[in-house]
């Protein structure tokens, strides 16, 4: 018996509450995986998806191979699930705070320096949430006991198009999700960590190559970033994009403009980030020894990224990130 067998098969996932028998799924996904109805219905994970799953799913994760039917995600980025402080949801995550061991020495992560990782992570198996929304569309996580929360910020859209592809197929996508410390009332949040949603894109277009086909471990690209610039004169662009919230990352598109003037920098481009045809803010050519590999990626052709707003007292930061092709 191998170590994921043995931190996550077993009695834990499988001594579940046995699934309400008026809860059975009533259709499939184009003869795929049952994902009806809604998670949340069920007291321990849904039909369809079983403790093998789970297991397969931290084996997956760890490898960044496929193992069985599920399909592993890079964790590149983190967002905060919605749902997490329904009572039953909360004391499902606390269940599992206890009883499965983090994979914190089996998971690659890329964190960001100023994030680091404090909580407990555990495997995950992403879900479909047809909840509505607006402006995206939501993905639920279901955690080694059930269902968790769902996803409502990032690539929700692109993930929950993704988790529908894959079910038609019978396959199933895992990522990593991180449970964090209780706060000082008790609470637990969780957040999910995945990748960006240029990346998804270059994931699925991988599953259907050869190397995709064959079980070849998949290599998540690296990304680049940088600050921008100027953004004291794009406030009220910045601050309309994150309505209320206090941060977001949005898809936004990168164009190349010549400096001009005179100086150092005169002949080279800079690079001017725009959302919703709205200009958040550009990353000078005087960036570009700092930022070397960003301007490298755009020059190379790559015209979208993504853009990090983050709200502060004062004012509102943005940076955006490319990934090569």
């Amino acid at each position: 018996m191998g170590i994921f067998s043995r931190l996550f098969g077993g009695s834990q996932v499988d001594a579940r509450p046995a699934p309400k028998q008026e809860k059975q799924p009533t259709n499939l996904d184009s003869q795929g995986l049952p994902m009806h109805p809604e998670p949340w219905e069920f007291p321990g994970l849904p039909p369809g998806l079983t403790g093998q799953d789970i297991q397969d799913a931290a084996t997956a994760l760890a490898s960044m191979r496929s193992v069985g039917r599920v399909i592993p995600l890079a964790a590149q980025r983190r967002d905060n699930l919605s749902g997490t402080a329904y009572d039953h949801n909360a004391a499902r995550i606390r269940a599992a705070l206890n009883a499965y061991p983090s994979l914190r020495n089996v998971v690659l992560l890329e964190p960001r320096k100023d994030e680091p990782i404090v909580g407990h992570l555990l495997p995950a198996i992403l879900w479909r949430d047809s909840s509505p929304a607006e402006e995206t569309r939501p993905v639920a996580c279901i955690g080694p006991n059930g269902y968790f929360g769902s996803l409502y910020y990032g690539p929700s859209r692109e993930l929950n198009n993704f988790v529908r592809a894959e079910a038609k197929e019978s396959r199933l996508l895992a990522a990593v999700v991180e449970i964090l410390p209780p706060d000082i009332r008790g609470d637990v949040s969780v957040r999910l960590w995945h990748p960006s949603a240029e990346e998804i894109a270059r994931y699925r277009r991988w599953l259907k190559s050869a190397a995709g086909s064959s079980g070849d471990a998949f290599r998540p690209a690296t990304e680049f970033a940088a600050a921008l610039r100027r953004t004291k004169d794009y406030q009220e662009e910045l601050d309309h994009l994150l309505g209320g919230r206090e941060k977001v990352t949005l898809k936004v598109q990168l164009a190349l403009e010549p400096t001009g003037g005179r100086g150092k920098y005169a002949d080279h481009n800079l690079v001017r980030a725009t959302v919703q045809d709205r200009t958040i803010g550009i990353v000078p050519a005087q960036d570009r020894d700092s930022v070397p590999q960003f301007f490298a990626t755009v020059e190379s052709g790559v015209t979208t990224g993504q853009a990090h707003l983050i709200r502060y007292p004062e004012s509102i930061s943005a940076k955006v990130s490319v990934a090569p092709i």
